[in-house]
């Protein structure tokens, strides 16, 4: 999974090599509450700009489907 829609708001997958590009670009954190204590996904809110403007979005979108697929070839494949 690339990206995420969170009441109305799109976040997109950021890893330990992007997650300060899109910071410093204005993105924030996902995070949600799970037995009353906050989790912090690793998806981070795209620039105003590249929100509102498609070529914009394309270099962050196409950083965050990389990342997503790196971890997909990581994950072991689940026992049916």
């Amino acid at each position: 999974m690339f990206a995420l829609i969170a009441d109305e708001v799109l976040h997109i997958r950021v890893n330990n090599k992007t997650r300060q590009a899109f910071a410093d670009a204005g993105g924030e954190l996902f995070t949600y509450e799970k037995g009353g204590k906050p989790v912090e996904l690793s998806y981070l809110t795209v620039p105003d700009d590249a929100a509102k403007h498609v070529d914009e979005m394309r270099p962050w979108t196409d950083m965050a489907i990389v990342i997503a697929n790196r971890t997909q070839t990581r994950k072991k494949p689940r026992k049916s």
